[in-house]
């Protein structure tokens, strides 16, 4: 008998004996120090928790070992920390409105307007430049503009006689296209002519045929260049 008894301590202490324990965390722990000893075996690729930090065992980590000791040897991989979510201190508001919360947030203003898209989208998408205006000339003097649109550059107004004016684009060699509306009144025209020159467009008001002035109030004209 104490031959054997010799023989089973002589085969542990030549072999040693297994560590591995008979019950081992399953992913993932939870530990509440840092310093204090394991009292199990934590497997490889177990997602340990401390506090609000977090961390994956790179190996088995076996009994004995502290969660400290385990970084300092890089044991285990930090994992990316996410703070605690706050509104108003890390989460951002809508309109000063917290997105927390079930329901629907409505939010009004902003966004693309119609003005935003006509200025960006629909101006490069046409085949043309533009001028779009309303006219009214009064007595002796130039038409005076009111300008809806002018994607051409600098346009000016002239008098030149009794219902005879023209206004000027800058100089071009494309196409020019001349639209200029009526008055109401069934006795008055109101018509444009482009001239050869590249930049000159005669605008002539009559009222039964003559020529005369004071017959434009906000009269529309649109001129394109394409």
């Amino acid at each position: 008998m104490n031959k054997i008894v010799l023989f089973l301590l002589f085969f542990i202490s030549l072999f040693g004996y297994s560590q591995t324990p008979v019950q081992s965390f399953l992913a993932p722990c939870w530990l509440n120090s840092t310093t204090a000893q394991f009292t199990r075996m934590i497997p490889a690729n177990t997602i340990v928790y401390y506090g609000t930090f977090q961390y994956v065992a790179k190996v088995d980590l076996g009994v004995g070992n502290t969660l400290a000791g385990c970084i300092s040897s890089g044991k285990v991989t930090a994992l990316p920390y996410q703070s605690t979510l706050v509104n108003r201190v890390n989460i951002k508001t809508i309109n000063g409105n917290s997105v927390l919360g079930s329901g629907n947030l409505t939010i009004s203003g902003g966004g693309i307007t119609e003005k935003m898209l006509n200025d960006t989208v629909y101006a490069y998408k046409r085949p043309y430049k533009v001028y779009t205006a309303l006219l009214t000339q009064e007595g002796t003097n130039a038409p005076v503009a009111i300008t809806l649109e002018n994607n051409i550059g600098l346009i000016i107004s002239y008098y030149n006689d009794i219902g005879y004016y023209y206004v000027t684009i800058p100089y071009t060699t494309g196409n020019v296209f001349v639209l200029i509306g009526l008055n109401t009144s069934v006795t008055t025209r109101i018509t444009s002519e482009y001239q050869a020159d590249g930049e000159t467009i005669a605008i002539y008001s009559r009222n039964n045929g003559t020529l005369s002035n004071g017959l434009m109030y906000n009269i529309p004209i649109e001129i394109r260049v394409y």
